[in-house]
């Protein structure tokens, strides 16, 4: 830009100075002649201060074209880092061992379990982990389930995390029994959790089971009553009022709610009409009921909403989404 705009005041510079050469001698005696070289002066004055201002700006040009090709330098090293670790490569040229085999897989849980605690559920070496434990079938199988049983805390709350990823039939019943007999809650909501999620597998009896037994964590007989729900076994609807009469503080009736409307199942539908009689459930939560009853091709819940309409101690929102459902 410099070059150019050098280039364009050179050429100026020959027409200023060839328009100031004299035709004859008495040109520069005339009015005319002081006139235009006053104005070609003026002209020169501007075109030089226009080269001045260009020559800032391309000298900032320049220093953020430099800072741009440092950042595309940088970001070029990290990719290239980056295809290194994947490659099983690390930074400085230290190897990072790929998981390839079952003691790999072994060792790995060790070290997340025991070197990060909780946190190995969020790093991203159990993305790894996961993998490879996929990748080895049944032998990876075998490594979660005989982590249900370690002595760590840590240990069994990653296993149960990975079970319930694996989805493997297979975990029935060690997770079954550690849902039953864990002595950590956090261990058994997992494990529970786990067992719900798992398909194609015989859990109901233990679902039940485990719903009966436990007393002390309303999250660990959510997880089994929602399995249970999810199998359309019929256990479900006759202990939903139960389930909601176990409510805790940090899960509570609403929640349990809105866990059994998110399985969008008619069958469900009975229990939750029943729980617009209850005066611990919020008014969104029983719009929400509403709602779902409205739309149940199933049975015809007109009368449940005319009562709702009619009953002036229902909340005003409740009436009226019972009212606009039943009169669309």
């Amino acid at each position: 830009m410099v070059v150019l705009c050098s280039a364009i005041v050179a050429c100026l510079l020959t027409i200023l100075t060839t328009s100031l050469l004299p035709e004859d001698e008495n040109l520069l005696e005339s009015n005319v002649g002081e006139e235009r070289v006053s104005a070609l002066i003026s002209q020169l004055e501007e075109v030089q201060i226009e080269l001045g201002k260009l020559k800032n700006r391309s000298g900032r040009l320049d220093k953020e074209t430099a800072y741009l090709r440092q950042r595309v330098a940088e970001q070029s090293l990290n990719l290239t880092e980056l295809s290194k670790i994947r490659q099983g490569e690390g930074l400085l040229g230290v190897s990072t061992p790929r998981v390839r085999t079952s003691k790999d897989a072994s060792e790995l849980f060790q070290r997340l379990s025991s070197e990060k605690g909780l946190g190995a559920l969020s790093a991203q070496e159990s993305a790894e982990l996961l993998d490879a434990l996929r990748a080895l079938g049944s032998e990876g199988v075998a490594i979660v389930q005989r982590e249900l049983g370690a002595d760590s805390r840590e240990a069994r709350v990653l296993a149960a995390a990975l079970a319930e990823r694996l989805g493997d039939p297979a975990f029935t019943e060690p997770l079954a029994r550690s849902a039953l007999e864990d002595d950590d809650f956090l261990v058994r909501r997992l494990s529970s959790h786990a067992l719900a999620s798992l398909e194609n597998s015989p859990s109901a009896d233990r679902l039940a089971e485990i719903f009966d037994a436990e007393s002390g964590d309303a999250g660990v007989r959510l997880n089994a009553w929602y399995g249970l729900a999810r199998q359309d076994d019929s256990r479900a609807v006759d202990n939903f009022g139960q389930l909601l009469d176990g409510a805790s503080a940090d899960v509570g009736v609403d929640l349990m709610i809105g866990e059994a409307l998110r399985l969008r199942k008619p069958k469900m539908n009975p229990a939750l009409a029943r729980a617009l009689n209850r005066t611990d459930v919020g008014s969104g939560t029983k719009v929400m009921i509403v709602r779902a009853l409205a739309n149940d091709s199933t049975k015809d819940y007109s009368q449940v909403l005319l009562r709702l309409v009619s009953d002036p101690s229902t909340a005003v929102s409740v009436r009226k989404a019972a009212k606009n459902l039943l009169y669309r």
